[in-house]
């Protein structure tokens, strides 16, 4: 920082350009909800939360793919320590299918 000749304060351009850098690393949307690839805190908006579900799921299951339930939890788990609610999220929304026995999912 420089002292002008009023007294007050300003920053150097080095200052600001690291204000600058630390702006540009700020997380956008669901990753602003990631801490190392998994869920840190869930989002208190519906769409903010549908939406990193989505992710999850995207991630987890490619779409005609079709996998049991055991599979599908231990996917999610990459992401997430509650893989029925991400499960069940996207069940109740239409996203992926669940087999008539339960037993399996797709998209």
């Amino acid at each position: 920082m420089i002292d002008t000749a009023d007294g007050a304060w300003s920053p150097t351009e080095v200052f600001r350009e690291l204000l600058a850098e630390g702006a540009r690393d700020t997380p956008k949307g669901y990753e602003r909800f990631l801490e190392f690839g998994r869920v840190a805190r869930w989002p208190s908006k519906a769409a903010d939360k549908d939406g990193l579900i989505r992710w999850i799921m995207d991630q987890c299951l490619a779409a005609d793919e079709r996998v049991e339930e055991r599979e599908l939890n231990d996917r999610i788990e990459k992401f997430s320590d509650d893989p029925a609610l991400i499960r069940r999220h996207c069940v109740d929304t239409g996203y992926i299918m669940r087999a008539p026995g339960g037993t399996e999912y797709r998209r």
